[in-house]
């Protein structure tokens, strides 16, 4: 009997963590992609500069919508940011990981801020797994990390119910 729950509680834990192993994986795709071409912008920084600035022109013209202060605030910083880490670097694979990071969450930002829909936008992280030197990095929207959080609470709370997690 107990072993009919254990293997009914595997199957349920599989099936609830399938759509985080998915999403894992699609992290780790898309973690791979800026990695090697990160960020998707042009190499060139000059370029990347050139048109993150007409993107700010055509947001004050008010082709991509009327933005309040608080959104034109929000663009403005990041502009000055990006510009920041650019500073002096001729191609954005100069600068450092952590910073090539850093410039893509800049530019997820601003076109999150653009559209006006924060809960699609990619935030990622360098992570160094436990037992490895070797960084990570995880790239995912609240979206879908508020999805890998209730698929974790549902499947822990399927296997305390059928006993085979203890409570503590």
């Amino acid at each position: 009997m107990k072993t009919l729950f254990a293997l009914t509680a595997l199957i349920g834990g599989l099936t609830a963590s399938t759509t985080a192993l998915s999403i894992a994986s699609d992290s780790q795709h898309r973690v791979e992609k800026i990695q090697t071409s990160a960020p998707v912008a042009p190499s060139d920084a000059a370029a990347l500069l050139a048109e993150v600035d007409d993107v700010m022109t055509r947001v004050k013209a008010g082709e991509l919508g009327s933005m309040n202060e608080q959104e034109m605030a929000v663009l403005e910083a990041a502009r000055k940011h990006i510009s920041g880490l650019l500073g002096g670097h001729a191609k954005v694979s100069d600068l450092e990981p952590e910073q090539r990071i850093e410039l893509y969450n800049t530019q997820e930002l601003m076109v999150a801020v653009i559209r006006r829909r924060h809960f699609e936008q990619d935030i990622c992280k360098r992570l160094v797994p436990i037992g490895t030197r070797i960084p990570t990095y995880e790239c995912l929207s609240s979206e879908r990390r508020d999805l890998r959080v209730r698929n974790t609470r549902e499947t822990t709370q399927l296997l305390q119910r059928l006993g085979t997690l203890q409570a503590r």
